[in-house]
């Protein structure tokens, strides 16, 4: 069963749903946070997750930040200040409406510059039983850059726009305030960060460095992996491990 909300941040509206498992009682919550693409919550992988784990009995909510997906908004607008106001609006309105009350677990998925609103949202950093980050944009600024060329990114600058990311610059600049590798010290949580060793955008050096940061993570590689997981066997091979990992979590007293 799914539920769709609503939810104002801002001068905007951002779409959520709540996915309902079969089962009377779930054994937790996943919340996905996607990354920067456009289609957001409608691209496969999330459709992927969410019929995963609710063969597992595990219910799922997903959110668009700001102009992705099925939220409203102008995406050359989009940065990580706007997605953190958005993730932490789309948590209060859940817990406003007693919709997280009922889960005795709640565990996130974020993907990219997901993993990084994540990171930078403290005041939620410990909320979560287990995290699962796919390729995380631990160092976002550099993330931008790798994506687009250094070339691309001089004009972006000069132009305070790119056709190629579809960014105002100040995305770039407002990624700039955030230590997200001093914010991933906090983060307690059990966590499984999945990296495709040929990663051309999240780097695996910076991948490598989190993983040393934090207090409780492991690395898992997938071999020639790249940034968009179109690699043969890969994205079966995220999909895998970060059901099982979650999973266990939820099943362990």
């Amino acid at each position: 069963m799914k539920t769709q909300y609503e939810i104002s941040s801002g001068d905007q509206i951002v779409v959520a749903n709540h996915y309902i498992s079969s089962a009377s009682k779930a054994h937790g919550l996943v919340i996905f946070l996607t990354g920067d693409s456009p289609s957001g919550s409608k691209g496969k992988l999330w459709q992927l997750l969410v019929d995963e784990f609710s063969k597992d009995e595990i219910d799922t909510i997903t959110f668009d930040f700001h102009s992705q997906g099925l939220s409203s908004g102008d995406r050359s607008e989009l940065s990580l200040t706007l997605a953190i106001q958005n993730f932490c609006d789309v948590m209060s309105f859940f817990e406003k409406n007693s919709i997280l009350s009922g889960y005795k677990k709640i565990s996130a998925v974020a993907a990219s510059f997901g993993a990084s609103v994540l990171l930078a949202t403290q005041s939620l950093i410990n909320l979560w039983s287990s995290v699962v980050f796919k390729s995380p944009a631990s160092d976002l600024p550099d993330a931008y850059i790798n994506d687009i060329g250094q070339v691309e990114n001089e004009k972006w600058k000069a132009s305070g726009y790119s056709e190629e990311n579809g960014l105002n610059y100040t995305a770039y600049t407002d990624s700039q305030r955030y230590d997200l590798f001093h914010c991933a010290e906090k983060l307690i949580s059990p966590t499984l960060i999945i990296q495709g060793s040929e990663d051309e955008i999240v780097l695996y050096e910076n991948t490598y460095r989190l993983q040393k940061i934090m207090s409780n993570a492991e690395l898992f590689l997938i071999p020639g992996g790249k940034h968009d997981y179109k690699q043969e066997g890969a994205t079966e091979a995220f999909v895998s491990k970060c059901v099982e990992y979650i999973r266990n979590d939820f099943v362990r007293d």
